[in-house]
């Protein structure tokens, strides 16, 4: 019988639960970003592509009032009524779900 008792964990005890943690904590993120691919989620510079690829939502920069007024008569002259058909198409469309 030994005199001595064990208190606490070995150093080996330790760096077994450091690599469990490690591997849990990696494959963790793995599939946390699979995930966000597959719904589609973009990126900042995707977002500022898609945005300068389209001339329909361009925004212009508002450095003055001359610039914020030319937005506000941009905006005016937008075709509200072909956005509101294509919404009832969609509702038309998802009226079954």
């Amino acid at each position: 019988m030994s005199k001595y008792r064990q208190a606490g964990f070995s150093i080996v005890e330790i760096v077994i639960a450091g690599v469990v943690l490690v591997a849990a904590t990696v494959i963790g993120y793995v599939v946390f970003n699979q995930m966000n691919d597959k719904k589609g989620v973009t990126s900042t510079t995707e977002t500022q592509q898609m945005t300068e690829d389209s001339s329909t939502y361009a925004v212009p920069a508002v450095q003055s009032t001359s610039d914020l007024d030319a937005a506000s008569k941009a905006l005016d002259e937008t075709d509200i009524d072909a956005n509101a058909s294509d919404a009832a198409a969609l509702d038309a469309e998802t009226g079954a779900f």
